[in-house]
């Protein structure tokens, strides 16, 4: 399910140039997962590295917090949600590669389900999201795409946290931020 401009442009505006000036801090994650392994191979995953930022990860929050804390409660509020516990908010910016379009990284479920997952996109960009038809659980022969998001400021991509998804890397863009709220 995707929401268009869950928040005032404003806020959007103000989010993208917080998380893309020289005083936001990003940590290098030398993988997107380092570890996946699968019984197949899949030639269009390219495990690269990318920048993270974690708000909040299991009760602990993070002084920036407060920064996506409220677009957190609009976004459950677009989806009807009213009682909810944060599992985990992370952004993530990953830079232009010359990978093909087809490449993606590498599948993964953000936590053990039963969650939901919402992938806010900070700023216009490439690198779609991939969710896949695959879910934890199954035996994986493969992954098969269900459904593809484009990253727009403003965007809510919202889905079952048992699937799979992966982001494609930006490839004509420079970069690619996307903030990932996990709730059960």
């Amino acid at each position: 399910m995707m929401i268009e401009n869950v928040i005032d442009k404003q806020y959007q505006d103000e989010l993208e140039d917080i998380m893309s000036s020289l005083v936001f801090p990003w940590f290098l994650n030398k993988w997107v997962d380092e570890y996946h392994s699968f019984d197949f191979k899949d030639d269009n995953i390219a495990n690269s590295f990318q920048f993270s930022h974690v708000f909040y990860d299991n009760g602990a929050s993070m002084p920036t917090y407060n920064l996506v804390e409220p677009l957190l409660k609009k976004i459950t509020e677009a989806h009807n949600i009213k009682h909810y516990t944060v599992v985990r908010v992370k952004a993530n910016l990953t830079t232009s590669h010359s990978f093909s379009n087809n490449c993606y990284q590498v599948p993964h479920v953000d936590t053990s389900p039963p969650c939901r997952t919402f992938v806010y996109y900070v700023n216009d960009s490439d690198g779609d999201t991939i969710l896949f038809n695959e879910r934890v659980g199954d035996k994986l022969l493969g992954f098969t795409k269900r459904e593809e998001c484009t990253p727009r400021k403003g965007r809510v991509f919202s889905f079952d946290g048992s699937h799979y998804h992966a982001g494609r890397f930006p490839v004509n863009t420079k970069y690619r931020i996307v903030i990932n709220f996990v709730i059960r």
